[in-house]
């Protein structure tokens, strides 16, 4: 990851791409009911708390399949395999 703000500048999509930091409960809730997709590829991280809050809010939700994302949402599809 510690590449991670390199790889944003250089894509394709860097101009659509912000890196927020804080952002208070209210802006959170605005941020997922208007993005257009809410992304969450991670294999490895815990229960996904963004996944469920972005579908609470409406928001398109697509996250990896790994056990605690597909137990937790069924509408949830992997965009990659799990490693």
């Amino acid at each position: 990851m510690d590449d991670f703000e390199e790889k944003i500048v250089a894509s394709p999509w860097a101009s659509d791409i912000f890196i927020l930091g804080y952002v208070s409960d209210g802006e959170l809730a605005w941020l997922y009911q208007h993005c257009l997709v809410n992304l969450y590829p991670s294999h490895y991280e815990g229960f996904g708390l963004p996944v469920l809050e972005g579908m609470a809010f409406g928001a398109c939700t697509l996250c990896s399949n790994s056990n605690v994302h597909a137990r937790n949402s069924r509408r949830c599809r992997d965009p990659a395999p799990a490693r």
